[in-house]
């Protein structure tokens, strides 16, 4: 099924009522109210990949704000998005537990980035870290990857 902004929200939700996972990588969306468009008659989703995906307008109405509320694996690499717009999508998942923000040209943070408390694992694979002293910026409970 091909799922444009302009599918009703209805058919959306009799279509694919029982979708779990998601891909909507490289389609260029900019704003997250599209991707949150698309997902909010999905009630069953727990993973979404928005990979290569340019998101700078993260804002989101009251509407719109319980669209990733089961999400629990999210793919955020290559979006080109800075640790304060990640910290800020990451606020309208608040059950994540895996989330993917490779290839981001992240450098280590200048403070400290508070991440959901349900996250278990981060992935931040080929970024210009270049210390482990990350670790010390990012208030995680969970498992943080670091592949060299």
């Amino acid at each position: 099924m091909l799922i444009r902004y302009s599918n009703s929200f209805e058919d959306i939700q009799t279509t694919c009522p029982q979708i779990t996972s998601l891909d909507l990588s490289r389609n260029l969306f900019i704003s997250l109210a599209t991707v949150a468009e698309i997902c909010r008659p999905l009630q069953n989703l727990r993973s979404l990949r928005l990979t290569g995906n340019r998101l700078w307008n993260i804002a989101l109405s009251d509407e719109l704000s319980s669209a990733f509320q089961k999400v629990e694996w999210l793919s955020l690499n290559m979006c080109c998005l800075y640790w304060d717009e990640i910290e800020s999508i990451l606020e309208w998942f608040t059950r994540v537990k895996h989330v993917e923000i490779g290839f981001n040209r992240l450098p280590n943070p200048s403070r400290t980035i508070h991440l959901p408390p349900s996250l278990e694992t981060l992935i931040l694979e080929s970024n210009e870290i270049s210390s482990l002293q990350i670790l010390d910026f990012l208030d995680a409970k969970g498992y943080i990857s670091l592949p060299l």
